[in-house]
């Protein structure tokens, strides 16, 4: 499946879209061989695609791991592609609560740790999603660190 990526929406009787969801979830999780095939080209165009790719989401993981660290949350250490996983400063108790205030006072959100896990310190933690471009990224961890201050 190609990450983030939507072909399109159903709407109509429970009946039919359940059983629908059924074939729309085979063909996001196992995306058909003449996609993969057609893709796998253009992924491979430019070979130093994904060497630029790397370095720019490492660069974009960077800036926001240093603002969450400045304003109280404790990162996880990760190389993930393009989300941070961070527990929410001791000052604050739910997550789904911080987020609730970042969403009011700054515009920006993040998820709540309870919509990945299913453990008593699921509402400590916090997935945020640094895939965006740089101004944008930049002007919310802005916004995050101006409200959390």
């Amino acid at each position: 499946a190609v990450s983030g990526w939507r072909f399109g929406y159903l709407y109509g009787p429970g009946e039919l879209v359940g059983k629908l969801a059924i074939l729309g979830n085979i063909y996001y999780v196992c995306t058909p061989t003449p996609m993969q095939q057609a893709l796998a080209r253009v992924l491979m165009a430019d070979p130093e695609y994904y060497d630029r790719l790397r370095d720019d989401f490492a660069r974009k993981r960077t800036m926001l791991n240093q603002a969450l660290e400045r304003c109280g949350f404790a990162v996880y250490p990760s190389r993930s592609s393009f989300y941070t996983w961070a527990r929410i400063p001791e000052r604050f108790g739910d997550a789904s609560e911080l987020n609730e205030v970042l969403i009011r006072e700054a515009g920006v959100a993040a998820v709540p740790g309870s919509a990945f896990m299913d453990e008593p310190e699921q509402d400590l933690y916090m997935r945020w999603c640094f895939a965006r471009e740089d101004a944008m990224l930049q002007a919310a961890v802005d916004r995050l660190m101006e409200a959390l201050a």
